[in-house]
């Protein structure tokens, strides 16, 4: 739901037009949070919702960390998976991070996730699962107690729409 205006989904527009029926069934099963803030791209929208930060808390107010890049969200900051691995629940990410790549620590499977499926990146085509001319669809794994790192780029999945892969996981 990043970069996801107030009324882009039904139970918030006056457009007749904007048909979002599951998103509006699950508003009404539960909180609808009406008083908040997110950033005007993914990048800093995700680094607030992980961290409970204001990007400008973090310096990332203003772009997206860019391929190929050194950017990485600052490590020594706590994400919402620790707290809640160490007391504990399972982690896991599906979709997209976008909170940089540049080094093993940056990825999601080293920053509270137990599991991670999906990118890395800002976006990806949702078939053939790639970023301009590389696959970008993976699935890894951390084990702490032999601080092992399982990493794998899944370019057979490719023709397979990508929420299809996410509803079946």
């Amino acid at each position: 739901i990043d970069d996801q205006r107030y009324g882009d989904v039904g139970y918030t527009s006056d457009n007749s037009s904007v048909n979002t029926p599951l998103i509006d069934w699950y508003a009404r099963k539960g909180l609808i949070l009406d008083r908040h803030y997110t950033a005007w791209m993914c990048t800093p929208t995700r680094a607030s919702f992980m961290t409970g930060k204001y990007p400008m808390e973090l310096g990332i107010q203003h772009d997206i960390f860019m391929p190929n890049t050194e950017e990485c969200l600052n490590e020594d900051e706590t994400l919402l998976p620790e707290p809640l691995k160490a007391n504990g629940y399972a982690t896991h990410l599906v979709g997209k991070w976008h909170l940089g790549y540049a080094r093993w620590n940056c990825m999601p499977c080293k920053r509270g996730f137990d599991t991670s499926y999906g990118y890395t990146q800002g976006e990806i085509d949702y078939m053939s699962h790639q970023y301009q001319y590389y696959n970008d669809f993976y699935t890894c794994s951390y084990d702490v107690e032999t601080d092992t790192l399982e990493w794998e780029v899944l370019p057979h999945l490719a023709d397979i729409y990508s929420m299809e892969l996410y509803r079946q996981r």
